[in-house]
């Protein structure tokens, strides 16, 4: 399983600071529901990421 590698968590730390930092450059020109979906995904990438990382560790 792709998964399962060790690579996702950091990758998925990744993304939810680059939408972190996404929602300010969508607040600036005023667009709330363009900041809203980068909040959103910020905070699924960071879920995804925990999980991801409980996994691997239950498995080891």
């Amino acid at each position: 399983m792709w998964f399962r590698s060790p690579r996702w968590p950091p990758i998925c730390w990744l993304l939810s600071v680059a939408n972190i930092v996404s929602v300010w450059f969508a607040a600036q020109p005023a667009e709330p529901w363009h900041a809203t979906a980068h909040a959103v995904l910020a905070v699924v990438f960071a879920v995804a990421a925990q999980h991801l990382r409980q996994r691997q560790q239950r498995a080891s």
